[in-house]
């Protein structure tokens, strides 16, 4: 081994690595959310739950450095040292085996480092890796010299990591050899053979089960293997799939040889050996010496980098949710959220967390007002909310409604005393004489409101609001329609003003009528069912007023569907968000610079959809939906005391992926329908034109593949929105060809 100490971390399980200082080590002790979860593991018995905070607990990867950033055994940088995982020791606690191990392990064997697990019950230690050894063979060297008790002999890759911890935690770190000049203790013992897992399982078998055909073994070692290699957190099953997929799907009989060999082509950049390819690809029926041939000479192919099509495959594989109808949504990023969006899901079932962590924002948004941030544009906006959940009847949508209400308490409470003094003032007026003298009526603060307002009483707690958002909760949203606007039930009309806050209200003549005129500050969560929402919203298609609306949906099945109780020490957790949003109004216009980086690249991700479907909705409904993401992220910037976090960026680019697959999965037909009647004619599917095309094609062919899919004959705006993106160039002869990254011309 080269006795190189340089080793990573990743902020989470499926995170990027990075390569470790001493700063960080020690930050990432004392990181506050890194001590909550560990307090918080000690009291949490279920283990759902606890996978869920551990998911979200940075890592650190003791045996080796990745400076690729992925955590690839290949592509691995050995530190010299190994990482051993005693896992809930039966008979001695993880402070006792460390005690009675510790002259020994650090004078004659050279502990680099000893702390307790992550869940309080199991031990970690970091060894130098004896001489001459691989990691399995030193696992097995000091089991046997330390005696050490229910070690778990699967941590024998580079990849494998321990969770951070909270500095209570470390029972020893050699400061001086994790990251100062001393070197790694030289540790020389006799080589045993390893004590693996699936040794005792082979000797279990053999006993009690009939070995099975050659063939059915070939096959399960295949599945094994495609369901082991990850990247990125996606297994290889999904990305062979996908990749297929883009590659026009499974061939026909004349075309296997030459598919296999142009499909190892695409794979390789993440799969560069033989025997990985050959595990995890499909045979398409032929023999494996054709397919181990096709593999030899894909490999021997010039390396071109990662093609187009497989970092297609690899967004398109990224881990789904099934929703209710079996459409794929973007999977909920349980595993890093920010602070405040755990707390505000943890007691929800698993299959409501997508559509109460956006369903909580109006409520969120109720404590801000007069403080505004800069859009991709230019211009300013203060962050405001509206948002729906469509599910189907008993789909349990309503379970939003809880965490909406602890929410808005505050503002509750503070509403029943205003509600109090307009009952006192009214029981006043009926009692009093004609000659009496009536004191002005109260102009309390009401902003939680019942769902069945008037517009005259709407307009006038509004002009009471001192500037302050309007705060509603339907059950369901045709209740909205009770607003009217000049008499009219025209819902669009006031969706379009709040969104941007436009003046808003009605002039009366009588003296006794209601005459108010303010900025429009109204924030609204509702649920509702799929027909319904079609009913009241589908008019609106072609004027963009769902656009402006989050629209979740409940998907997926939960085996465990249970609530968590909202009880003092859960208030108290969340209690300071609260605080943090209600100091930061009024502040005027704020700069949050990720929050506007992240805007950018929302921007990008539906200017490339667009590109490669030519789906008019994208283009249409793409720029709201950004400004919906950026002013979550601002929001819980906000909230956090203008302390910006990844998490945060990881949480709103997730929120606005998923609002946009929600909008087309209920609302595409109706967009499509009213962009015909415009003479707008987008293509229905999301199919990737480009891979339509062969990899030199004429303006002819791109003609033809645009008619295919119903679209309009000219291809000059589609080829030079491609050329403008680097996805194609224009040849010598007049032709276009697809460029892969690395060649993209400045």
């Amino acid at each position: 081994f080269i006795m190189k100490k340089v080793f990573s971390f990743s902020n989470s399980v499926a995170g990027r690595t990075e390569l470790m200082t001493k700063e960080g080590f020690n930050s990432l002790m004392d990181d506050k959310f890194v001590v909550y979860r560990c307090d918080l593991l000690q009291k949490e018995t279920d283990k759902d739950k606890r996978d869920v905070i551990k998911k979200g607990q940075p890592v650190i990867l003791y045996n080796a450095a990745f400076p690729s950033g992925k955590r690839k055994d290949n592509e691995a940088v050995p530190s010299g040292m190994m990482m051993i995982d005693i896992d809930k020791p039966e008979k001695e606690t993880p402070t006792q085996i460390f005690e009675r191990i510790r002259k020994r392990a650090i004078n004659e064997f050279g502990l680099v480092v000893a702390n307790i697990s992550i869940s309080g019950k199991g031990l970690r230690l970091v060894f130098p890796v004896p001489q001459g050894m691989a990691i399995a063979e030193g696992m097995a060297f000091y089991e046997k010299e330390l005696n050490l008790p229910n070690v778990d002999h699967v941590c024998k890759d580079f990849a494998r990591s321990s969770f951070a911890v909270k500095r209570d935690y470390y029972l020893y770190l050699d400061d001086d050899t994790l990251f100062g000049d001393k070197e790694l203790k030289k540790v020389v013992g006799k080589i045993e053979k390893p004590i693996m897992v699936s040794d005792k399982k082979e000797e279990k078998k053999s006993i009690s089960t009939p070995v099975k055909k050659e063939e059915e073994s070939k096959q399960d070692s295949a599945q094994t293997e495609t369901e082991k290699i990850n990247v990125e957190g996606i297994s290889a099953k999904d990305i062979v799939d996908a990749c297929e997929e883009q590659l026009g799907g499974k061939p026909a009989e004349g075309d296997r040889n030459n598919f296999y060999f142009r499909f190892a082509c695409h794979l390789k950049h993440l799969y560069p050996d033989a025997e990985t390819l050959l595990a995890i690809m499909p045979d398409y029926g032929l023999d494996e010496q054709e397919r181990m041939s096709a593999i030899k000479s894909a490999l021997a192919q010039p390396k071109e980098g990662m093609t187009n099509a497989l970092k297609r495959a690899i967004e398109v594989a990224r881990p789904v949710a099934e929703a209710d109808d079996g459409s794929s949504l973007p999977k909920f990023p349980s595993d890093n959220l920010p602070q405040l969006i755990y707390i505000l899901t943890q007691n929800v079932p698993n299959k409501l967390k997508p559509c109460v962590s956006n369903a909580v924002f109006p409520a969120l948004g109720a404590y801000m007002f007069g403080t505004t941030f800069t859009q991709v544009d230019g211009t300013q906006k203060e962050p405001s909310f509206m948002h729906v959940t469509l599910a189907g009847q008993s789909s349990g949508k309503g379970g939003q409604n809880a965490v909406i209400f602890e929410i808005i308490d505050e503002i509750k409470r503070r509403d029943d005393e205003g509600r109090k003094d307009l009952e006192e003032y009214k029981k006043k007026a009926k009692k009093r004489s004609s000659q009496e003298a009536l004191d002005d009526e109260p102009r309390p603060v009401i902003q939680y409101l019942p769902a069945d307002i008037t517009a005259a009483a709407f307009a006038r707690c509004l002009d009471y609001a001192d500037g302050r958002y309007l705060f509603q909760n339907f059950d369901e949203s045709r209740m909205l329609e009770d607003l009217g606007m000049n008499g009219k039930k025209d819902i669009g009309k006031i969706i379009c003003e709040a969104f941007n806050q436009q003046p808003w209200g009605q002039m009366r003549v009588g003296c006794e009528s209601v005459s108010a005129f303010r900025p429009l500050r109204w924030n609204w969560s509702g649920q509702c069912t799929i027909s319904m929402a079609k009913k009241i919203f589908d008019k609106y298609a072609g004027s963009g007023e769902i656009s402006r609306i989050n629209v979740s949906t409940v998907g997926g099945w939960d085996p465990d569907y249970h609530f968590g109780e909202y009880d003092e020490a859960w208030r108290a957790k969340l209690h300071p968000y609260i605080e943090n949003l209600e100091s930061h109004c009024g502040l005027g216009r704020v700069d949050c610079q990720e929050a506007l980086d992240l805007a950018k690249e929302c921007s990008e991700i539906f200017e490339e959809k667009y590109a490669l479907t030519q789906n008019e909705f994208y283009r249409t409904w793409g720029p709201r939906a950004v400004v919906i993401a950026q002013s979550k992220a601002v929001l819980l910037w906000l909230a956090n005391g203008m302390k910006w976090e990844d998490s945060i960026a990881d949480f709103c680019r997730w929120s606005f992926e998923y609002d946009l697959a929600c909008k087309w999965m209920f609302f595409g037909d109706a967009f499509e329908t009213a962009m015909e009647k415009e003479r707008v004619k987008p293509h229905r599917g999301k199919q990737n034109l480009l891979t339509n095309l062969p990899e030199v094609f004429t303006t002819e062919q791109a003609k033809q593949v645009r008619l295919d899919n119903k679209l309009s004959e000219d291809p000059r705006q589609m080829i030079a929105n491609w050329t403008f993106r680097k996805y194609i160039e224009l040849t010598e002869d007049g032709k276009y060809k697809k460029l892969p990254p690395q060649q993209k011309v400045s």
